[in-house]
């Protein structure tokens, strides 16, 4: 199994070994860092998207971009929210239900990469 070292804050405190099936996506954010989120937590390493992006596809690892700022693990996607553009990883939906978005250019690549009976939805009021 494959261990990613993250911090629980952008000063390094926290420093653990996160497993790399834990994650639900990477998302690059303002402070040159990257946020690695989990089911329940959110996590920091450094560097850049592209090279992480870089180093799972040398590992085979299942993770693709969906967006310009989000790195994300394919096998946790639950759900796709077809007019919204945005993959969920519960279904079903709840209130703290974690997400990002796709990219318009990259939608129909994304959905072909998915197994075609992932649920589907159109709208939510969560």
């Amino acid at each position: 199994m494959l261990n990613l070292t993250v911090t629980e804050d952008e000063q390094g405190a926290g420093m653990q070994q996160l497993p790399v099936d834990e994650i639900l996506f990477l998302q690059s954010n303002a402070n040159d860092f990257i946020d690695v989120h989990t089911k329940y937590k959110q996590y920091f390493v450094v560097g850049s998207l592209k090279f992480w992006e870089s180093a799972f596809e040398q590992t085979d690892l299942n993770f693709l971009r969906l967006d310009r700022g989000v790195l994300t693990n394919m096998d946790k996607i639950r759900c796709i929210n077809t007019s919204l553009k945005v993959a969920y990883f519960d279904y079903p939906l709840k209130r703290d239900t974690k997400y990002c978005t796709i990219s318009y250019g990259r939608y129909i690549t994304i959905l072909n990469k998915l197994p075609p009976e992932l649920p589907k939805i159109e709208t939510t009021l969560l």
